[in-house]
């Protein structure tokens, strides 16, 4: 009776606690809600809150189902590529676990704008990180290119018919109230800053002609800076302190070492401006994976097995004592009594007197 009782109450418990925990929920990565791209080729990046079991996931743009994925599903950085016309789109994310569930995302709107490609002349390119990258062609005669803000981390990526060269928006600081960008040619790894103001020109394949010019229109709280970009400047190109390698520092006066070493650069704070083009930051600090944390899931499992645990050591100790035989009673002794005692004396001495009665008796039936 008592086993069948313990293994209901353990079912009970387990189901409970499975019941209790948080159900899986799929997290959008990318594009950003109510975000604009110019590129006919976009890409859909969704991950989630805890190790999946999916048999496959699938988007859907305006409510008809465009692309489905079935294999390598795995927790972060799931993508989804397809070819779009310009238009508005609502799309979002299905997906069918191991078990049959359905498993649906939020609702995000995107909007595919040619128009504005080509009257801008840039393409935005959006990373896993939900960062951006602006993809510019350049040619003589084309005219100047307002870029929106760029934060940290972000490249711009000139297209010539050479080939495709980055420069990286590496850090923002200031220094004596001026606001700098420091930006590294990748292929040549130079680093170069840039004051608000001024405009640097690069020449990227070193041919002594410089493909493109920056130039700096402002900085908003070292976070967001606002560029110009001039393909082929009619100036020639200056010389200027460029960096060969990382480590090393140009050469400036000393006042402004003074300068520099008492104001220290700003680094980007935590709480950036939400924007339309960058995906919530909430998201990423939701995913177990990079805050660290234990999921739900993986906290009621835990308390599933110490339950079990104790239930298993409790019934294993009912059990033993069970099956112990009991242990037989052995007769009491008793303690002879003080009359037992006596009436044994005299008795004994009764026997004594009696023979030797007998013995005095045949003494004289010798003689």
């Amino acid at each position: 009776m008592f086993p069948k009782v313990f293994m209901i109450v353990l079912i009970v418990c387990a189901l409970s606690l499975a019941v209790s925990a948080d159900p899986l929920n799929i997290l959008l990565r990318g594009p950003s809600d109510g975000s604009t791209t110019t590129s006919l080729k976009v890409e859909f990046i969704y991950g989630f809150d805890n190790v999946p079991e999916m048999k496959n996931c699938s988007l859907h743009l305006n409510g008809v189902l465009t692309e489905t994925r079935g294999s390598l599903i795995k927790m972060e950085n799931n993508r989804i590529t397809t070819n779009l016309e310009a238009g508005e789109y609502d799309w979002f994310i299905t997906c069918i676990d191991s078990e049959g569930n359905d498993l649906v995302s939020e609702t995000r709107t995107l909007t595919v704008d040619i128009e504005t490609s080509s009257m801008e002349g840039f393409e935005i390119i959006y990373n896993p990180t939900s960062l951006r990258s602006y993809l510019i062609p350049v040619f003589e005669g084309k005219e100047t290119i307002v870029l929106p803000a760029m934060k940290a981390g972000e490249d711009i990526r000139i297209k010539t018919s050479k080939a495709l060269y980055y420069l990286d928006v590496l850090k923002m600081g200031s220094i004596n109230d001026n606001s700098f960008v420091e930006i590294r040619d990748r292929v040549n790894s130079r680093l170069q800053k840039i004051v608000v103001g001024e405009k640097l020109s690069f020449d990227l394949d070193d041919d002594g002609k410089a493909e493109v010019a920056l130039m700096l229109e402002k900085v908003v709280r070292n976070v967001d800076a606002y560029f110009v970009v001039e393909p082929y400047p009619e100036s020639t190109i200056v010389e200027e302190d460029a960096l060969q390698e990382p480590e090393e520092e140009p050469v400036v006066p000393e006042e402004t070492v003074e300068e520099e070493q008492e104001t220290p650069v700003e680094a980007v704070p935590e709480d950036k401006p939400a924007e339309p083009e960058t995906a919530p930051q909430t998201d990423v600090e939701e995913t177990p994976a990079e805050t660290g944390e234990m999921s739900p899931a993986v906290k009621y499992s835990i308390i599933i097995i110490v339950i079990m645990i104790i239930l298993a050591a409790i019934f294993y100790t009912l059990v033993s004592r069970k099956k112990e035989p009991p242990k037989k009673e052995q007769p009491a002794v008793e303690e002879p009594t003080k009359e037992s005692s006596e009436h044994h004396a005299h008795h004994s001495q009764h026997r004594h007197h009696k023979s030797f009665d007998v013995i005095r008796s045949d003494s004289r039936k010798r003689k």
